[in-house]
């Protein structure tokens, strides 16, 4: 049985409502540091999806070691599209114990423009 049903949709949330002030910040940031044209909007919006998805994945983590007693097998998923990396793939719909050392390695984002995602499975 899976858990959380928002577990699907943090990287299209995160994705789709990077924060206009604080792109245009970071924007004027790289700007300053020399990178411009259409490179300083690119990388500005990298950088802040990277980031909001990195804290997410972070409180996901700790919420989901608090709840191993309901939910002890986690599910790994991917993107699903042409985008993701083989090492990635060959990891979808994998499950694992919660606790397995695995996840110290692979618990995601565990690359740069990771949009893989853990799905929590009851025993059942």
């Amino acid at each position: 049985m899976v858990g959380n049903s928002f577990a699907s949709a943090p990287a299209t949330c995160i994705c789709s409502s990077v924060d206009v002030t604080a792109k245009r910040g970071v924007i004027a940031e790289l700007r300053a540091a020399g990178i411009t044209g259409k490179d300083a909007p690119r990388r500005a919006e990298t950088l802040l999806r990277t980031t909001a998805f990195r804290a997410y994945a972070a409180t996901r983590y700790q919420v989901l070691m608090r709840q191993t007693d309901v939910f002890p097998y986690w599910q790994y998923k991917t993107a699903g599209d042409g985008r993701v990396r083989p090492a990635h793939t060959a990891l979808h719909n994998r499950i694992f114990p919660a606790g397995h050392p695995i996840w110290q390695r692979i618990f995601p984002p565990w690359g740069w423009g990771c949009r893989c995602l853990v799905v929590p499975l009851t025993a059942r």
